[in-house]
């Protein structure tokens, strides 16, 4: 039974000082726009809080438990208003997808992921309410793509934190509003921070047949140095190299891999932990039924440190013909929807220790 209540959100209820809107229980909501003019959501609970962008992409800008940051460090330290995807790219969690998503091929005119990682919101809400989990705060909306002679959807994604966890609740609805069938391609963009010490337990092996080391992206790998080529081939043949970071670990360019067939707990959970270097951890854990390919991306330098842990997916990130081709494109049939689910958030060490044990046991 849920019981929950909805606030329409306007776009006047911002201003540049940040101001309380609600509490709930042990929950706070907060207000407030950066110097970009990007309106923003706070939700607090008592080990920290989440800022969500209503009316831009509806991103996790960022989730900050125990006094640490979740998301990736780059140089972006809020965000810009922009349409380019690699012009703002500093959040914790973008929605990708959901006509079009990944890298575009010599063939392709899609965006970069698509439209959806910076589209404008024509609503946003925000959500109280209480379920089998306990009290919860969120952000929603609606994004309406009705192009003329071409697909059109509403999307509507959500997230919800809870009075008692720091794992977030993070789904999206895609309805398609015509008759005809229309192509679904979309990643949940999961941007952790690459850092030294920090390790991975999984539920899926380390062979080269569980994680694919993926050159895709890298269209002149000609022009690479000898060193790195070296070592894309033996991260290739290698992938449990990058089950731990060291201090001095360069991934530049980036790396990608394909996520083959994880295994699942009893409920057809898949499990993915990153263990920091105090013992605490990041966690994503989604159903490989829908969600049926999944990405890992690293991405570390002096100035940049990204994990994509795992980045849940209905297709891999190759662009629309390339995928389309080899199948992987998705449809929602005429006036049916889609929704994607996933959960992902901050694991103190208790509880860290204890998932550890859980996916090295066999997720039983």
């Amino acid at each position: 039974m849920k019981d929950e209540t909805v606030i329409n959100l306007e776009k006047n209820f911002f201003g540049e000082k940040e101001k309380t809107l609600l509490q709930f229980h042990t929950l706070e909501a907060s207000l407030f726009k950066y110097r970009s003019g990007i309106h923003a959501v706070r939700i607090k609970n008592s080990d920290g809080f989440i800022t969500v962008l209503p009316f831009k992409g509806q991103q996790i800008w960022d989730a900050v438990f125990n006094s640490r940051s979740l998301k990736m460090k780059t140089v972006i330290n809020e965000p810009i208003e922009t349409d380019f995807f690699l012009d703002s790219y500093g959040c914790l969690m973008m929605h990708c997808g959901a006509l079009r998503m990944g890298c575009p091929g010599p063939e392709d005119d899609h965006p970069l992921h698509g439209e959806l990682p910076y589209a404008d919101y024509q609503s946003a809400e925000l959500v109280i309410g209480e379920d089998a989990k306990g009290g919860y705060m969120g952000v929603s909306g609606t994004y309406e793509h009705l192009p003329t002679f071409a697909p059109n959807y509403h999307a509507r994604p959500l997230v919800k934190l809870y009075e008692n966890s720091d794992v977030l609740d993070i789904s999206i609805e895609i309805r398609n509003l015509l008759h005809q069938p229309m192509d679904l391609m979309y990643m949940c963009h999961i941007n952790f921070r690459a850092e030294a010490g920090c390790s991975i337990v999984q539920s899926l092996g380390w062979s080269d047949k569980d994680i694919v080391l993926s050159t895709d992206h890298l269209h002149e790998q000609e022009k690479l140095s000898k060193q790195k080529r070296e070592l894309l081939d033996n991260l290739k043949r290698n992938p449990s190299l990058t089950q731990e970071f060291k201090k001095d670990d360069i991934y530049d360019p980036e790396i990608n891999y394909f996520i083959r067939k994880p295994k699942v707990d009893k409920d057809g959970w898949a499990h993915f932990l990153q263990i920091l270097e105090d013992g605490s951890g990041n966690y994503v854990n989604y159903k490989p039924d829908l969600l049926d390919h999944a990405v890992r991306w690293i991405w570390r330098n002096e100035d940049y440190e990204v994990l994509g842990l795992v980045l849940p997916s209905t297709c891999d990130p190759a662009g629309y013909t390339r995928e389309k081709e080899k199948g992987n494109v998705k449809s929602i049939p005429g006036g049916k929807s889609v929704r994607l689910s996933v959960t992902s958030g901050y694991l103190n060490k208790e509880e860290t220790a204890s998932m550890k044990k859980f996916i090295e046991n066999g997720c039983k």
